[in-house]
């Protein structure tokens, strides 16, 4: 037990890879935990048909979501230039510039949605669950940085707290409304922002800033 836990201690890298892997298994099995029993406990709460609505616009936010990614948070951690305020800052820039076009594209296409799948509802909840996308654009790079330098604990750990003050709320909030999709939709616009909001103070976040350094923008993209 002790050669086993002797490998985890220290600053050499296979240490610090042991340790990351953990918390990256340990905040994965507790968030999965998360998942499952709130799962069961807003089916309890909520009618089937808010579970259904939510089937048919979470993939299309996630799927223009991948389709978008441009690589940045794998440009930040590969790059030379990968702890640069100015690169930084651009890049934070570009993620808010994504966020902003995924909603728009989310909002141009929620009413041909809405009448393929003849649900009036997908006209105004495709843009509300797009919000998140926004949201998520403000989200600190140092989510990013924290990856370069190997730092999943604190990941993992701003991803629970995120995870589990969210869900509480949104059950909070499906207890006092259970004829309505709107529990489901606002826990996931909180749990994005308590992730923004974490990314900020709980990381070794810098001031973020609007900056386009064309050198820096060039490299983002390219990669």
């Amino acid at each position: 037990m002790a050669i086993v836990l002797g490998k985890f201690q220290g600053e050499g890298l296979k240490a610090i890879a042991l340790r990351g892997s953990a918390w990256t298994v340990l905040g994965h099995g507790a968030n999965q935990l998360i998942r499952l029993g709130s799962n069961v406990i807003l089916a309890y709460l909520l009618f089937p048909a808010a579970f259904g609505l939510m089937a048919l616009v979470n993939p299309v936010v996630f799927g223009i979501g991948m389709m978008s990614d441009i690589g940045l948070g794998q440009a930040i951690v590969h790059n030379k230039r990968g702890e640069d305020k100015t690169f930084l800052n651009t890049a934070w820039t570009l993620q808010l510039i994504r966020g902003a076009l995924i909603w728009l594209i989310v909002i141009i296409i929620a009413y041909p949605f809405s009448v393929i799948y003849e649900q009036p509802a997908i006209l105004w909840l495709l843009p509300l669950l797009g919000l998140t996308s926004i949201i998520m654009g403000f989200q600190s790079v140092a989510v990013f940085t924290a990856n370069r330098k190997l730092q999943l604990g604190r990941l993992n750990w701003m991803e629970f707290l995120s995870n589990l003050i969210g869900v509480a709320l949104m059950l909070l909030w499906a207890y006092f409304d259970r004829s309505s999709v709107l529990p489901l939709v606002g826990g996931a616009i909180m749990i994005a922002l308590l992730r923004v909001l974490f990314s900020h103070h709980l990381l070794e976040a810098h001031t973020h800033r609007l900056q386009w350094d064309r050198p820096a923008v060039k490299e983002l993209l390219h990669f």
